[in-house]
This record gives structure tokens, C-alpha cells and sequence, in this order.
């Protein structure tokens, strides 16, 4: 009974502040405010279902083409001709935990190529690392998974439905603002219209 008391207030409070309510007080532009607040929020519920699920399948899609380009990517054997250096031991590696050192290996067509390739830190010169070449044979990270494709949809509907809020935020204090310059343009003509008649019995 409680509960439904509660429900009741704050629905009837949450209907005053949207000045839906019945209040011989308000005027048309407080009633034009209120429609505009309604319209506002149902725009935004119906808006958001369709915009997140679209930027979601945009995701999926994108991650799905990226996919399939990388499907000649390998997982090569390299053999490194010099170690990293102590500079680079200092700057990247405590950020990113990997630096760069010189090494050699072979294409996936069988061509011996030699180029940097990220490492961890403690390896030496003629020890063996495992890098992701592409289908030219190139360095490259791994290959886009299943499980960051589905991050990545997440991502993108949340970022989604996150510009869609600002955006709705956006419009209500616009219109807020220009619902406050009538609104003040009006009681300034009233003001005009009346005040005289209160100086005169004053």
C-alpha cells in the first residue's frame, strides 16, 4: 500500500514539474514548455532502440569485413639480429611493456624479411620471438577475435546512445532558454500594461 502511495506522489510531483497538470496558474507557454519536454522524451525513447541497434550492427559489420582481411595474417618465428636498446627499455617499456628491436623472418610466401618487431624487454640478440606478420608479410598486431568485435558493437552503442542523451540535453536547455526569453517578454508586457495602473492608486 506504501509502495503505491509513493509511486502515486512522485508520479503526481513528476507530473507538476512537467507542467502537466491541471493548475489554473500556468500559462500557454508554461502548457507549450511542457509539450515540448513530453515530445522531447518520447523522441529520445524511440529514438535510442533504433539508433543503438543500428550502430551496433555498423559495428558488427566493420568488425566482420576486418575480419575477413585478416584471414592470411600469420604467426611467425623471428630471429633477433640486435636487442633493444636502454633507451627504449626506459620510455616504452614501462608504458606499454614491449620496445622494438631488429629481426628477421620469412613471409608467409616464403620471402626472408628483416625489420623491427615488437619484443619484450629482456630478450638478446639471436634469442627467438613469436610476431603477427600480414598476408604481405609485414609486422602487424594480432588479428581481430570474436570476443573485441563484440566490445567494439558495445562500444559503439554505448557511445550511441551517450551522443543521443547529449543531444536531447542539447535541445532542452535551448529550448529552455528560448522558452525563458518569451516567457520574460511576456511578463515585461504585462508588466508595461499594468504596472501604471498600481503607480496611479499608489
Amino acid at each position: 500500500m506504501r509502495t503505491n502511495i509513493k509511486m502515486s506522489s512522485s508520479l503526481g510531483r513528476l507530473v507538476r514539474q512537467l507542467g502537466l497538470d491541471r493548475n489554473a496558474l500556468r500559462r500557454r507557454i508554461d502548457r507549450a514548455q511542457a509539450v515540448f519536454i513530453f515530445v522531447l522524451i518520447a523522441a529520445f525513447l524511440a529514438a535510442a532502440p533504433v539508433l543503438v541497434d543500428v550502430a551496433g550492427h555498423w559495428a558488427r559489420a566493420a568488425g566482420i569485413n576486418e575480419q575477413r582481411a585478416e584471414r592470411g595474417w600469420r604467426q611467425v618465428t623471428a630471429t633477433l639480429l640486435r636487442g633493444p636498446t636502454t633507451g627504449q627499455d626506459r620510455t616504452i617499456s614501462g608504458v606499454l611493456g614491449v620496445v622494438w628491436a631488429t629481426a628477421q623472418w620469412r613471409a608467409p610466401d616464403g620471402q626472408l624479411r628483416t625489420g623491427p618487431v615488437p619484443v619484450v624487454p629482456s630478450v638478446r640478440a639471436g634469442s627467438t620471438a613469436l610476431v603477427w606478420v600480414n598476408a604481405a608479410g609485414f609486422p602487424s598486431r594480432p588479428p581481430l577475435r570474436d570476443a573485441q568485435r563484440e566490445r567494439q558493437a558495445a562500444l559503439a552503442e554505448l557511445m550511441t546512445i551517450c551522443a543521443l542523451a547529449i543531444a536531447a540535453c542539447l535541445f532542452a536547455g535551448a529550448g529552455r532558454i528560448m522558452f525563458d526569453r518569451r516567457r520574460m517578454a511576456s511578463w515585461d508586457k504585462e508588466w508595461r500594461a499594468i504596472g501604471p495602473l498600481w503607480s496611479r492608486q499608489l
